[in-house]
């Protein structure tokens, strides 16, 4: 395995913007069943035979192409964008619906794609595929099983710049509730962050079925006829198998070590751990991303010795993994990042006032709460708050895990009747209010509730005064 060559990949067209809440921040997200079932064609040419596909489960699956031919797996990236956008939104405790508005320069950014007229047009025609194929399956998605006919996409719309330029500028999409049923039901994984990398329609098909049935296992295997099969591979066998000796050839398919067991004429899939951006090689074949030495004497020239470099540089890398890009110049965006770091850790300190990053800390510490509780108090919150928010338009969208946690501490602890001084007070902030307070924090509860019955303060925001009279004990005035 070591001595494979660096699979050749595209490059990474576009790099991330720091800490912005962009798509560089969003994981890349697909549905089990467009993973396990051969919905796309791999041909880069227009392909008008109709497909079957069948399991030995009873799962069939009918594609009739448009005009334009069968959706291709480029034409899926579109979806992996809608998808992931969704998902994103539900993660953050959102609410998302099955129309979504989507800048065509982003989805073109997220897919790693350039931002030519060319690729301009390939969301249009990607698009129309995706909406005038015709799909009839009974395949399940989340609690429901039917046959049902339909597209991929219920609807979509262009929007162009009005005028000789007539440049794309967003696209309105609204899924099938087909797929909006899956992703309801949570039925979707995560995709390595370098699938947009993959040069050939057969290295990402291979993988989305390798992440699909390998997922976190060491190892799994399944024989190539019907790897064959499952990829939806319209060459003979015979040229499939070719293909694939070929593929191995080439490296590790991202996070899976690939093998063919000729004897048995079976693939083989074991799953790679470690960090995902030390296993894509640079273009000169360096396998790790390293830092100067000189880095760390500038890091302290420029911010003195108040930083904690190893877990700067912890932070970094995990940053690097989840944008999923290797820098070309890991040193100027080491102190790049290091100084937004420094920013956010001072900025997002514990009893900042009203505008200073309550949001995150009031959701952390709910979420903290939320992992004390057992199965029993859980579900009982569940069934208090409803896991469904319904909108005004009569769709929906499912709770989130953070989203759930934050509602239930916002009842169990925010929304207190009677005095102030009298409420209960959750562990978890009293915790960071005598972490906060240093050495006077030993009894900050008891100081706390004397200190609040001669201080104005409004009632919907009494775990902000806890935070308060901690700095000020911090101070020495309290």
């Amino acid at each position: 395995m070591d001595n494979k060559p660096p699979r050749p990949m595209h490059p990474v067209r576009h790099q991330p913007r720091l800490w912005s809440i962009d798509i560089g921040s969003i994981s890349l997200k697909d549905t089990h069943q467009q993973m396990e079932f051969p919905f796309f064609s791999l041909s880069k040419h227009r392909d008008l035979k109709p497909r079957r596909y069948e399991d030995h489960l009873g799962n069939s699956l009918e594609i009739t192409a448009h005009s334009m031919g069968l959706p291709t797996i480029y034409d899926k990236d579109f979806l992996i964008y809608a998808v992931s956008l969704v998902m994103d939104r539900l993660n953050r405790g959102e609410a998302a619906s099955r129309r979504i508005v989507m800048h065509a320069a982003d989805m073109l950014e997220f897919a790693n794609r350039t931002k030519s007229g060319r690729d301009y047009q390939a969301v249009d025609d990607a698009l129309t595929r995706l909406r005038g194929c015709t799909i009839k399956t009974n395949i399940r998605t989340g609690d429901i099983c039917q046959t049902s006919i339909f597209g991929l996409i219920e609807k979509g719309d262009l929007i162009r710049k009005y005028g000789f330029d007539g440049r794309l500028q967003r696209v309105e999409v609204t899924l099938s509730e087909w797929l909006w049923n899956a992703i309801e039901a949570r039925q979707v994984l995560t995709l390595h962050p370098h699938y947009f990398r993959l040069r050939q329609p057969l290295e990402r098909r291979i993988y989305e079925v390798a992440r699909k049935f390998c997922g976190r296992q060491p190892e799994w295997r399944i024989r190539l006829a019907l790897l064959h099969h499952r990829c939806g591979s319209k060459s003979p066998l015979k040229e499939f198998r070719r293909a694939f000796r070929k593929l191995i050839e080439k490296g590790d398919l991202l996070d899976y070590e690939v093998r063919f067991d000729p004897a048995r004429d079976v693939a083989v899939f074991r799953r790679l751990e470690g960090s995902f951006v030390n296993r894509i090689p640079a273009a000169d074949g360096e396998t790790d991303i390293a830092l100067p030495e000189s880095v760390a004497n500038e890091a302290r020239r420029r911010h003195g010795d108040r930083i904690d470099m190893a877990a700067a540089e912890k932070d970094w890398r995990r940053w690097l993994e989840r944008k999923g890009v290797r820098p070309t110049n890991p040193a100027a965006m080491f102190l790049s990042f290091l100084s937004t770091w420094i920013e956010r850790r001072e900025d997002g300190t514990a009893g900042s006032d009203a505008d200073g990053g309550e949001t995150d800390w009031i959701a952390e510490m709910a979420l903290e709460w939320w992992q004390t509780l057992d199965d029993d108090e859980r579900e009982f919150w569940r069934s208090r708050i409803g896991e469904r928010v319904e909108l005004n338009d009569g769709e929906g969208w499912f709770r989130s895990e953070t989203s759930m946690a934050s509602e239930a501490f916002d009842r169990r602890w925010r929304q207190q009747l009677g005095p102030v001084e009298r409420m209960e007070l959750p562990p978890q902030l009293l915790a960071r209010a005598a972490l906060a307070a240093g050495p006077g924090g030993g009894k900050i509860e008891a100081g706390w509730r004397e200190w609040i019955v001669d201080v104005e303060w409004l009632h919907d925001r009494p775990l902000y005064s806890v935070m308060s009279y901690a700095e000020r004990l911090a101070e020495g005035s309290g």
